[in-house]
């Protein structure tokens, strides 16, 4: 029963990933753009390393805890893996990675209060 629900487990992800609190009047092509070069970014990650059902999930569950699109997409466009490196060992390290991620973006983000994210 697991392995049936997890394709649509991961379209669900790929929907709440992709949204950005748009409304049908705030559409705008760039937050378009930039939710499916998530799921692009993600779909070719999970490939080149080969990993698992349970391993994709912790992948997208750690996407999930970014704020935005262009974070997820930054993130897996930046992460690198040196040398021969077994899944498990490149899912902790991309965990490690976004938690670094999520730390050093959190003061950045309390020093800039409320202002848009347009700045970087």
């Amino acid at each position: 029963p697991l392995p049936q629900l997890m394709p649509e487990a991961l379209r669900l992800c790929e929907c709440l990933m992709g949204s950005e609190h748009l409304s049908d009047h705030d559409v705008d092509q760039e937050s378009v753009h930039l939710a499916r070069l998530v799921v692009w970014c993600r779909d070719e990650f999970l490939q080149r390393f080969a990993f698992n059902s349970q391993q994709k999930a912790e992948i997208t569950r750690l996407l999930a805890t970014m704020k935005s699109a262009r974070d997820r997409s930054q993130a897996l466009q930046q992460f690198q893996v040196l040398g021969q490196r077994t899944p498990d060992f490149i899912v902790s390290r991309f965990g490690k990675y976004i938690e670094g991620l999520l730390r050093w973006r959190k003061p950045a983000d309390e020093e800039g209060g409320d202002g848009g994210e347009e700045g970087e």
